[in-house]
């Protein structure tokens, strides 16, 4: 009997995000210390291919008040999160209503979908903080790319000394990368309501994507 060769059938292509919720002790209960709501966690793909998150829902509840919002994250088709690899999400809205000191806590679930890959990964390196007064911290930095773009968009993580995630920031550089230039940077971060943030961050974790 004639044998007939085996097909090869393609590897089997798994969807999966990992959600993190910043974990904090009874006595470091997050608070509404401005009047603006924000929240900010980590997202983990521990799928096997390339996603892309289409749609985050969060659900505050302060001082005993639910609030639900549910927003596709800035630039979501270019922000390609590859296997194992961690990104970031943080939302902030303006509430005058707002107490400060006033207890929120937060539920959040996302959608992704399959993407093809990303065009160009932006690093950040030599990184910078110095809080500022009236309370506002500034951050500076180089960024370099792994090929050509015009374009980019990267998030950064700030990290207490516990490994603990304090807060999260987003922006764009607006200048041409070609893979073996590096680019300086320098942003007021005046929307991120952190007091003292350049003291309480011994660490940055970085994702950035070019196009």
């Amino acid at each position: 009997m004639k044998r007939r060769p085996l097909r090869s059938l393609p590897p089997r292509q798994t969807l999966g995000l990992r959600l993190h919720l910043q974990s904090l002790s009874p006595a470091r209960q997050p608070t509404c210390s401005t009047a603006r709501r924000g929240r900010r966690f980590t997202v983990q793909n521990t799928g096997n291919c390339p996603v892309i998150i289409t749609n985050a829902a969060l659900s505050f509840n302060v001082g005993g008040t639910a609030y639900q919002y549910s927003f596709v994250p800035i630039m979501n088709d270019k922000t390609v999160v590859l296997p194992g690899e961690t990104s970031f999400v943080a939302f902030w809205h303006k509430d005058s209503s707002l107490t400060p000191g006033t207890a929120a806590a937060m539920t959040a679930s996302l959608d992704c979908a399959k993407a093809e890959g990303r065009d160009v990964t932006v690093y950040a390196k030599d990184i910078f903080l110095a809080d500022n007064y009236p309370g506002f911290t500034t951050m500076t930095g180089t960024l370099s790319s792994d090929g050509e773009c015009n374009l980019n968009l990267v998030y950064i993580g700030f990290y207490d000394s516990s490994d603990n995630l304090i807060g999260v920031w987003h922006f764009t550089k607006n200048a041409p990368m070609d893979g073996s230039d590096s680019k300086s940077f320098s942003i007021h971060m005046k929307e991120l309501p952190i007091d003292g943030l350049a003291e309480k961050t011994s660490s940055v974790k970085v994702i950035g994507i070019g196009f």
